[in-house]
């Protein structure tokens, strides 16, 4: 038994973090707040989602220069594994090719909050590579378009008007490595359910 019929990256993220947590937000209904700058990029996500114009040039400026594939914002499922060992996955890449061979994430955020080698890195990146790859049997090609902000002295965010491409790709190993992972957490969440319910 499990909260979701499926595994994403945000359920990931927060068991990983902090089982705690978890059950007050997915078994307790527990909300967290958004703050300034999610609640920013969200408003760029949901522009480009509808291919509408936000009205403000600077965003809409950012938003021209990013590119796009032709699924925007679309959940994707695939099954790691199969009967009772099998881990449902629900995937949601900011973009993504028809045939699921590469795909981006944009995020906004403070000048320098990325760079090439926390992209190499990132566990979300990871998590979709290893989803399409389940479906496709491929490795996809992946990037990350940082649109930097900056704060005013009220610490609101703004965006500064530019892009930044930050290509990257996961092996074979890193792969594997991220199906353990999921396999671990759907187990133990399924776990946590169970004794919760006794």
């Amino acid at each position: 038994m499990h909260p979701r019929n499926y595994l994403s990256y945000s359920q990931l993220l927060l068991w990983e973090k902090s089982p705690e947590q978890y059950k007050a937000a997915y078994l307790e209904g527990q909300k967290f707040g958004t703050n300034r700058g999610q609640a920013l990029g969200k408003e760029i996500a949901e522009a480009m989602e509808n291919d509408v114009e936000t009205g403000d040039i600077v965003k809409d400026l950012v938003i021209a220069q990013i590119p796009v594939y032709e699924l925007r914002d679309k959940k994707i499922e695939m099954t790691l594994g199969k009967g009772k060992e099998a881990v449902p996955l629900l995937v949601k890449p900011d973009s993504c090719k028809a045939d699921h061979s590469a795909f981006l994430e944009i995020k906004t955020g403070l000048e320098g909050n990325w760079n090439q080698s926390k992209v190499n890195h990132d566990d979300q990146i990871t998590f979709y590579s290893t989803g399409l790859y389940i479906l496709t049997k491929k490795i996809p090609s992946a990037e990350l378009i940082h649109a930097p902000t900056k704060q005013d002295e009220m610490g609101r965010p703004s965006l500064v008007g530019e892009i930044k491409r930050y290509p990257t790709k996961r092996t074979l190993l890193d792969i594997l490595k991220m199906q353990a992972r999921m396999r671990h957490a759907w187990l133990q969440i399924g776990k946590m359910c169970e004794a919760e319910l006794l």
